[in-house]
């Protein structure tokens, strides 16, 4: 299991960041995230007890390569404006005696938002798309960021960036790159001006209260300066299966007094399927290769990726899934992984590494061990790593993919959805996999 930072440490730097009477009473590490650590710090000591968030940079996953120190400049910029982000306390770019570089900050108010609640999911659409847009609006790119390119400068790097990461993954099929192509060939230039974006807004990164109005605008670790768009169309990914996405964008329209070129749109919605999935990619490599422990990265990677994957073929080509691939048409540039053996080679490290030394049961640690023993068993003669022929799919030739090679490139992806029903059911998946025709509804 991932150990807590010390609390003796953690009272020790309250001490010199926060006041010298402060202590820290408890810490605990919060319920959601899949990028960095995140841990709730108990305060006392100080005129009102009080909780702050520690962020550390994770080990390995998703975005170990992001940078606390870009987060932290853009956190201050935007709560300077007066939008509802956290105040940042201190942060360290080199961890100092927490090893790791860290950020920390008050604790907002607020919860996940509960999207059952209908109210709550028509309060939020509109609220989310009002102030991605007052973000832009009030918010310089240069008060926060040290460079701002061209607008279509930043949007192309944006694109190269995903695309170097997808050619050095070791597990995205085929048909990643093959939009990546799409991408290039069909890059938005409409002369905007560059914005500050958030980067990852959705309903994932926001608190609220009980009626379903934001309180907090959180993870801004992807933030950077570039097309306005490029949030929106991330936003309206997020909210796929969640949230209207024509509400929160006719809500985002009303704020900035004009409409948006939905042609514009639906590429960076394309290109917001892309990132994440490539995200989760880096995750899922992240745990076959020992950095990270955390299952529901190998879960996420099958099934958001694969939702994500058909939304953007429907999206960029026009296509949508037509027939259940045989197991000998699912080559292996096509496929998704983890394979099976991966996935119980992994799954065995998880239970020995984090479930053992939370286990006080003598019954149970030994059931645990034996599990993993198994499973390790199951998974001991890995697939050798077989990279996609990255020629037959270079971004400058994408254009030139026939109709039936996309088809079948989606069809493969559709293919492993199904071999994933049971799984997908624990993600409280609704993209539909029949046996004929799919169709896309959600990606979380």
């Amino acid at each position: 299991m991932t150990a807590p930072p010390d609390v003796d440490v953690l009272t020790e730097l309250l001490g010199t960041h926060l006041s010298p009477a402060a202590r820290c009473t408890a810490i605990s590490r919060a319920p959601s995230g899949n990028s960095q650590e995140t841990w709730f710090v108990d305060v006392d000591g100080i005129d009102e007890p009080r909780t702050l968030v520690l962020r550390r940079s994770a080990a390995g996953g998703t975005l170990e390569w992001s940078d606390r120190g870009v987060e932290v400049g853009v956190l201050r910029a935007v709560h300077a404006a007066g939008l509802p982000v956290p105040l940042v306390r201190w942060w360290e770019p080199d961890g100092g005696t927490l090893e790791r570089a860290y950020l920390v900050m008050d604790r907002s108010d607020g919860s996940n938002p509960d999207l059952r609640n209908a109210t709550v999911r028509t309060t939020l659409a509109s609220g989310l798309g009002r102030l991605i847009a007052e973000l832009h609006q009030r918010v310089a790119p240069s008060d926060a960021l040290d460079d701002v390119p061209p607008t279509v400068d930043a949007t192309r790097a944006q694109l190269d960036f995903w695309t170097d990461r997808a050619r050095a993954s070791t597990v995205a099929p085929a048909i990643v790159p093959a939009l990546c192509g799409w991408l290039a060939a069909n890059l938005p230039d409409d002369g905007n001006d560059a914005v500050l974006l958030w980067g990852d807004p959705g309903p994932h990164n926001v608190l609220t209260d009980a009626r379903g109005e934001i309180t907090a605008l959180l993870d801004w670790e992807l933030a950077h300066s570039g097309h306005p768009l490029f949030d929106l169309g991330a936003a309206r990914w997020s909210c796929l299966g969640h949230l209207d996405r024509d509400r929160l964008t006719s809500s985002y329209e009303a704020q900035i007094g004009s409409s948006v070129d939905r042609r514009a749109l639906a590429w960076f919605e394309v290109l917001a399927c892309v990132s994440r999935s490539i995200m989760l990619f880096d995750g899922v490599e992240a745990v076959l290769l020992g950095r990270a422990n955390d299952p529901n990265l190998l879960g996420l990677g099958l099934a958001m990726v694969s939702a994500n994957l058909i939304r953007s073929a429907e999206l960029a080509w026009s296509i949508t899934p037509t027939r259940r691939p045989t197991p000998a048409e699912a080559t292996r540039p096509s496929a998704m992984r983890p394979s099976s053996s991966e996935r119980s080679a992994a799954i065995a490290r998880y239970l020995n590494h984090e479930v053992l030394s939370g286990v006080d049961d003598p019954r149970v640690r030994r059931g645990v061990k034996i599990a993993a023993a198994l499973l390790a068993m199951d998974g001991d003669s890995l697939d050798e790593t077989i990279r996609a022929d990255w020629d037959v799919f270079e971004v400058e030739r994408t254009e030139a993919l026939d109709a039936p090679l996309r088809q079948r490139l989606l069809d493969d992806i559709v293919h492993d959805r199904r071999r994933q029903d049971s799984l997908l059911a624990l993600y409280g998946d609704t993209v539909a996999v029949r046996s004929d025709v799919p169709s896309s509804s959600s990606t979380s």
